[in-house]
């Protein structure tokens, strides 16, 4: 639930800095990422906030959610990192499961993928 606008905006709610939203894009149609990743990337900055997020009850949850930042290029290089460990370390029947294909898989992230890309051409 918190994370929603993660996705819905490739991460550009969590940068503030528009050098590293564009690098963030530019990696992602450059590399030709699965549109799965932005969720290892997701894993990633959660894991990268882990402290924060343990610290908190469930109550104070949302004001930590809605803290992180993608602060620099620097950052954004560790979570690309951690990102593409999880990924390599995730076994690939993970993508194959129907359920995982169904979602993953479906015309509205792969749309938005393209036309992101598109744009940045």
């Amino acid at each position: 639930m918190y994370a929603i606008p993660w996705f819905l905006t490739y991460f550009a709610n969590k940068i503030d800095d528009v050098e590293v939203i564009l690098e963030f894009w530019e990696r992602i149609c450059v590399k030709k990422y699965d549109v799965t990743f932005i969720f290892f990337f997701a894993t990633a900055l959660l894991l990268s906030n882990v402290d924060n997020i343990k610290s908190v009850d469930s109550a104070g949850l949302p004001e930590i959610m809605t803290k992180m930042k993608i602060g620099s290029l620097e950052n954004l290089d560790e979570l690309f990192k951690e990102a593409e460990a999880l990924e390599a370390n995730t076994p690939y029947s993970f993508k194959q499961l129907l359920e995982i294909k169904t979602i993953f898989n479906s015309q509205a992230p792969s749309s938005i993928l393209k036309d992101v890309c598109h744009r940045l051409e």
